[in-house]
């Protein structure tokens, strides 16, 4: 503007008016990028949404490279809920979305699938690596349960690899590790039973 008054030339008027517009496209994109985060992040435990998590398993066809996934369900929330409140089981579900994060590591997928249902997609992975989050997870919980905090963490999980099933997609591959899932629970509450 300075420029304009002073030499009358309109260049660096151009400059400012491009410079506005470009920095209102930046922020435009900016505010979209972050409500798309927000459309699909769970506000309690900050992964993913269900809603994120069923679009990338529709938007996923069959694993081009090595994939494992994991379905984990929380066990006796309810109980925790009737017991405790459903402020603690809400803190319940938190505290095991840390463990999740502080055990599978970036660049995986990890997302709540449901009330206490979690899913985890694992890249580049084989069966070595799917065991060793298996382990991590397992420490993560026991070293919470060691506090002796009340309600104690418990958990059911399956899992599926894709060189176990070629030609399964992602969505087939996380239906294999939800029965392999329930079919820990059942065994579980036949052993502990249901009040735990």
């Amino acid at each position: 503007m300075f420029n304009y008054f002073t030499q009358k030339s309109t260049n660096s008027v151009y400059h400012i008016i491009v410079a506005f517009f470009v920095y209102v496209a930046i922020m435009w994109i900016r505010s979209l990028s972050e409500s798309r985060r927000k459309a699909y992040t769970d506000f309690q435990t900050g992964l993913f949404n269900k809603s994120r998590c069923n679009e990338m398993l529709e938007e996923s066809g069959v694993p081009q490279n090595v994939t494992g996934v994991f379905m984990i369900d929380l066990n006796y929330l309810k109980q925790t809920n009737d017991k405790y409140g459903h402020e603690v089981g809400d803190q319940y579900i938190s505290a095991f979305a840390r463990i999740l994060c502080d055990s599978i590591p970036a660049g995986n997928f990890i997302g709540r699938f449901g009330g206490d249902e979690f899913m985890a997609v694992i890249y580049l992975t084989d069966e070595n690596k799917m065991k060793d989050i298996r382990n991590r997870i397992q420490k993560r919980v026991k070293e919470e349960n060691d506090l002796g905090r009340e309600p104690f963490i418990s958990y059911s999980i399956g899992s599926s690899i894709s060189t176990h099933y070629p030609g399964k997609t992602l969505m087939e591959l996380l239906e294999i590790a939800d029965k392999k899932m329930y079919e820990e629970k059942r065994l579980h509450h036949q052993k502990y039973g249901v009040s735990r």
